[in-house]
């Protein structure tokens, strides 16, 4: 592809979420590894095909994994090289030192999955709609196969029978009664709907239900957690 359309190939890797991943990579270290191109160079070729590649769902926090190794390699040369070669050591200038530290702290508080903004002190609290969620599991047997959203799954994962609600669909009847005694849905897994549009998908979804033998067992409008079970 590269030989045959360059423009395209050009146009691909110059995408706006390849340069603001690798801004994200250069900038906490104030772009060092620009001065030492040659510890960047092995990654170049493979790095490009990965950056245009179609990764699908891929997160972005691991995109930049196989880079990451390269660019502190270079910047660690690059340091050498704004340093004073001693006898046993090089040294460099403390103020760029605090420098490239500061910049790495701040990229952490606004970029890092456990920045402090996004409070990962608190991951393993329970909020008000996991308790919900708990909740509604009391009210089915310790057999019975569940399909259940992603929120309820560790509780479930002990069962002979689990299965997930696909998070990328609508909750339609087809994928939740099968093999299935219990359906625990929360609405944040699922794609998200006005308010007026979800009343209404939510009492189609109930009525679907009934006629294929279940009963609302467990409800809690507010928070979006319901629990179908077919006795």
């Amino acid at each position: 592809t590269a030989l045959g359309n360059p423009v395209q190939f050009l146009e691909d890797l110059a995408a706006r979420p390849n340069m603001s991943l690798l801004v994200s990579l250069l900038a906490p270290l104030i772009f060092l590894p620009l001065l030492s191109p040659r510890h960047l160079l092995p990654a170049l070729p493979l790095g490009a095909v990965y950056l245009i590649s179609d990764l699908g769902d891929t997160p972005f926090a691991e995109r930049p994994s196989m880079l990451l190794a390269f660019v502190f390699i270079a910047g660690v040369f690059a340091l050498r090289r704004l340093g004073t070669q001693g006898v046993d050591r090089v040294f460099v200038d403390g103020r760029l030192q605090a420098t490239v530290v500061v910049a790495a702290l701040l990229a952490f508080v606004d970029v890092s999955p456990i920045s402090p903004h996004e409070q990962p002190w608190r991951w393993s609290a329970a909020d008000p709609t996991d308790v919900a969620v708990r909740a509604a599991l009391t009210h089915i047997e310790p057999d019975d196969a569940v399909r259940a959203s992603r929120s309820g799954l560790a509780a479930i994962a002990a069962r002979p029978w689990v299965h997930e609600l696909n998070p990328n669909e609508q909750p339609q009847v087809a994928f939740a009664v099968f093999r299935v005694r219990a359906v625990l849905v929360d609405e944040r897994h699922l794609p998200m709907l006005a308010e007026e549009d979800r009343a209404d998908q939510r009492r189609s979804f109930t009525e679907a239900m009934v006629q294929q033998g279940y009963e609302l067992r467990y409800e809690d409008p507010a928070l979006g957690v319901f629990l179908y079970y077919r006795p």
